[in-house]
């Protein structure tokens, strides 16, 4: 997760430096919390289909790029695939006076 051009999105970086790329390109700020266990996607939330602006929801993107994949959990504020990425824990909404 990066800000650049005014906006907080999803980027990558190679490990050998170089400049960064992109993923995500919605108004909404988005928040990485990891890797799916295969390598291929990014697990984020952005606050994207909530009307209030209270919850968070999980999508993914691919790493190679394209559009987001919203997961079926309804919020979370944090989450982590198990190691087989058959199961998913997760916190539905964020730590008191913690952002």
């Amino acid at each position: 997760m990066a800000k650049y051009d005014g906006n907080t999105d999803v980027y990558t970086i190679p490990g050998e430096g170089g400049m960064p790329r992109r993923l995500t390109w919605h108004p909404a700020s988005d928040y990485v919390r990891g890797f799916k266990p295969d390598g291929e996607a990014v697990l984020f939330v952005p606050p994207r289909e909530d009307f209030s602006n209270r919850y968070l929801q999980l999508f993914t993107i691919p790493l190679s790029g394209g559009f987001p994949t919203r997961l079926v959990i309804p919020n979370a504020h944090q989450a982590v695939y198990s190691p087989n990425g058959k199961k998913m824990a997760y916190t539905p909404i964020s730590p008191s006076f913690q952002q």
